[in-house]
C-alpha cells in the first residue's frame, strides 16, 4: 500500500456511501442487507471498525437483541464472512481498535455462529478465549452465559472431564451475578453441572444437583410445581437413563441370540 491515507479515505467514503443509502426495511431479505454487510467491511479497511460494529452490524443488521440475520434469516455464514474483518487471526486474535468488552462480544457471537454451522472446534476455541475476557472484566451475567455454553458444548463434543470443571466455575460466577437481575443464572447453572455429572455416571450427584435446581425454580415459580425446559429436559433424560438401558440391554440380548422379540418388546 503506497498511499495509507488515500486507502482509508477511499474506503471510508464508501463505508460512509452504502451506511447512508441503504434503506431500511420491516422485514428485509438478506439481499436487501448486503450493501449493510458491505459497508462493515470498508468500515474495517477504513479503521472504523468499532463504528461500524456498533452503528451497522448491531444496530441494522442484528436490530439488537432481535438478533434479526439469525433468528429470521439464518444468515451464519454471511455473519462469520462480516465477523472475519475484525480479527487479525481468525478467531484468535481481535483488531486491536476494539475494547475488552467488544472483542469479549465479538468472540462470543463469533462463536456462536461457528457453532451453527457445524464448526464446533473451532467455536470451542473462540469461546474460551470469550470466556476469559468477560472473567477479566468481572461482567458477572455475560461470563455465566459463556460458561454455560462452553460447557455445553464441550459435552456436545464428547469433553466431560472439562465439561464438569466449566460448569463448576459456571455455579460459582452465577454466585457472583446480580441475581436480582438475573435470578435464572444460578438456576441454570446447578442444571449444566448436573448434566456433566450425569454424562460422567456420578448418578447421584446428577441428580441431586437436579433436585436442588427445582427447588430454586419453585421458590421464584411457585405455579410450576417441576424444572421448566430446557434444563427440564435435560433432567428428565436423567430419570429415563435406567429405563433406557434395561431396554437397548434387552434389545441387544434378542439381537444376539438371533431369536424375534416377542409381542410388546422394544425394538429401538
Amino acid at each position: 500500500m503506497s498511499n495509507p491515507a488515500a486507502w482509508h479515505a477511499a474506503h471510508r467514503k464508501l463505508y460512509e456511501h452504502l451506511k447512508n443509502s441503504t434503506v431500511e426495511r420491516p422485514q428485509p431479505k438478506l439481499e436487501d442487507l448486503l450493501p449493510l454487510y458491505q459497508a462493515v467491511a470498508h468500515g474495517c479497511q477504513a479503521g472504523l471498525q468499532k463504528d461500524a460494529l456498533s452503528t451497522v452490524y448491531e444496530r441494522r443488521i442484528q436490530r439488537g437483541d432481535a438478533h434479526f440475520s439469525w433468528r429470521w434469516l439464518g444468515a451464519y455464514g454471511t455473519e462469520l464472512g462480516l465477523f472475519a474483518h475484525f480479527f487479525e487471526t481468525p478467531w484468535k486474535q481481535i483488531v486491536p481498535s476494539l475494547d475488552e468488552q467488544g472483542q469479549a462480544w465479538l468472540l462470543n457471537e463469533t462463536s456462536f455462529c461457528l457453532r451453527s454451522l457445524g464448526r464446533s472446534e473451532e467455536a470451542l476455541e473462540a469461546l474460551r478465549l470469550s470466556l476469559s475476557k468477560f472473567v477479566n472484566l468481572k461482567l458477572w451475567d455475560d461470563t455465566v452465559n459463556a460458561a454455560y455454553s462452553l460447557a455445553e458444548l464441550e459435552l456436545t463434543l464428547g469433553y466431560i472431564s472439562t465439561a464438569i470443571p466449566t460448569a463448576q466455575e459456571c455455579l460459582e460466577f452465577a454466585a457472583l451475578s446480580n441475581s436480582t437481575l438475573s435470578p435464572f443464572l444460578p438456576l441454570s447453572s446447578r442444571s449444566i453441572l448436573a448434566n456433566a455429572l450425569h454424562r460422567a455416571g456420578r448418578i447421584d450427584e446428577a441428580v441431586s444437583g437436579f433436585l436442588s435446581a427445582e427447588e430454586a425454580q419453585i421458590k421464584m415459580v411457585p405455579s410450576v410445581p417441576f424444572l421448566m425446559p430446557p434444563q427440564g429436559f435435560l433432567y428428565c433424560d436423567l430419570l429415563l437413563h435406567p429405563v433406557e438401558r434395561r431396554a437397548w440391554a434387552r434389545n441387544l440380548k434378542i439381537s444376539a441370540s438371533g431369536s424375534r422379540p416377542t409381542r410388546g418388546a422394544c425394538t429401538y
